[in-house]
């Protein structure tokens, strides 16, 4: 820092009337509690008309207290998980027949060549992110009507060939985060396997969150299938 500068702040720490006080500079402008402060020329501060501090300065703070941290939200308990896709399903469970789920609505595509196949699953990604919506449910719907595409064309016992495990590969090839291929299978197969026994087009409304197929654990997901009285 220069002597200009140095004598610059001298001058306005000579305003802070005790040691919770404190002073923003930005540029050419420097902020006092309420008050403002402006550089002319002669390269001085001259106080400038009273102003909101938040609105001027961008700051949330004032000099009465401490900026406060965001609290960040406790992830949900096995049991929150497992109540509110209970309550989802008790919400929308099928007992008629001619109302089942089929979706007849969703449409996928198997491609023969393995290209066009990893950009369809390149495409279908972003969609499977975010919060709760019919968007992003039938994206995780599409996934789970792929894995069933893939195992009918490709599973082969007799050459040790596993449809869903070349779907996971190809899938694993256009992800660029850090989660993993089976993250997104888990939760399209999870959410499937309960919209499939609902009725038709309520998936649309489901308000679980997304993290939830992910992170609920096989034993939780297990009691949860008989407390339901399902089976997978």
């Amino acid at each position: 820092m220069n002597k200009q500068a140095k004598a610059h702040l001298t001058g306005l720490n000579n305003l802070l009337e005790d040691e919770d006080d404190f002073i923003v500079i930005i540029k050419n402008k420097a902020y006092y509690k309420s008050n403002s402060y402006e550089k002319n020329e002669g390269g001085r501060w001259e106080p400038n008309s009273n102003i909101d501090v938040l609105r001027q300065a961008g700051l949330k703070i004032s000099d009465e207290e401490e900026p406060k941290k965001k609290k960040r939200t406790p992830n949900p308990t096995q049991l929150e998980i497992s109540e509110k896709i209970k309550t989802f399903f008790n919400a929308h469970v099928c007992d008629d027949e001619s109302e089942e789920e089929d979706f007849g609505d969703v449409f996928v595509t198997l491609h023969e060549e393995k290209d066009r196949r990893v950009n369809y699953l390149r495409d279908l990604l972003p969609a499977m992110k975010g919060t709760a919506s019919s968007f992003l449910y039938q994206s995780f719907i599409e996934l789970a009507l792929l894995i069933i595409k893939y195992k009918e064309k490709f599973d082969d016992e007799e050459n040790e060939v596993d449809g869903e495990e070349m779907l996971r590969v190809e899938l694993g090839s256009v992800i660029t985060t850090k989660e993993k291929p089976s993250t997104f299978i888990k939760k399209a197969k999870k959410f499937h396997f309960i919209a499939a026994r609902l009725k038709k087009n309520s998936w649309k409304d489901c308000n679980v969150a997304p993290s939830s197929w992910r992170d609920i654990t096989s034993e939780t997901w297990s009691n949860l299938l008989i407390e339901l009285n399902l089976n997978e």
